[in-house]
C-alpha cells in the first residue's frame, strides 16, 4: 500500500513576528510573508519546533520590502526534519527578531495525513 502526501496551505490568522507552522517532519513547497513594517525585513525559515532565539542562523532568508508580500518557492520541495518556523528579522544573516506583529505569514507544505502530520 502506498501513501500519497497531501498538500496544505497554512496561513497565520493575524499579524505576528514568528509563525510555528508545524512541529513535525515536513516538505516545504513555498513560504511567504507580507511585511507590514516601514522598513525592509527578512523572512527566515528555520528547521525547528519552536520560535528561535536571536542569533540563530536560518535555513533560508529573503528580503521583503515594506508593504509588500514576498517569499520563496522551493522547486523540488525542501525537507524540514524537525518542523517549520517562519520569522521576521531586521538583519539578513541571523535572526534579530522584530516586535509588534509586523508579518502576515503563509506556507504551502506537503504532509502525510490531515493536520496531525503537518
Amino acid at each position: 500500500m502506498s501513501v500519497n502526501p497531501s498538500t496544505y496551505v497554512l496561513e497565520f490568522s493575524g499579524a505576528a513576528d514568528t509563525f510555528v507552522v508545524t512541529t513535525n517532519d515536513i516538505t516545504v513547497v513555498d513560504i511567504w510573508v507580507t511585511n507590514q513594517d516601514a522598513d525592509t525585513r527578512y523572512l527566515m525559515a528555520f528547521d525547528l519546533t519552536a520560535a528561535p532565539g536571536n542569533g540563530t542562523t536560518p535555513v533560508y532568508s529573503v528580503a521583503v520590502q515594506p508593504g509588500l508580500t514576498s517569499g520563496h518557492a522551493f522547486e523540488r520541495g525542501a525537507h524540514f526534519q524537525n518542523g517549520l518556523v517562519l520569522a521576521l528579522s531586521s538583519t539578513p544573516a541571523t535572526l534579530t527578531a522584530t516586535v509588534g506583529g509586523q508579518g502576515l505569514f503563509g506556507a504551502l507544505v506537503r504532509g502525510y495525513s490531515a493536520f496531525g502530520d503537518v
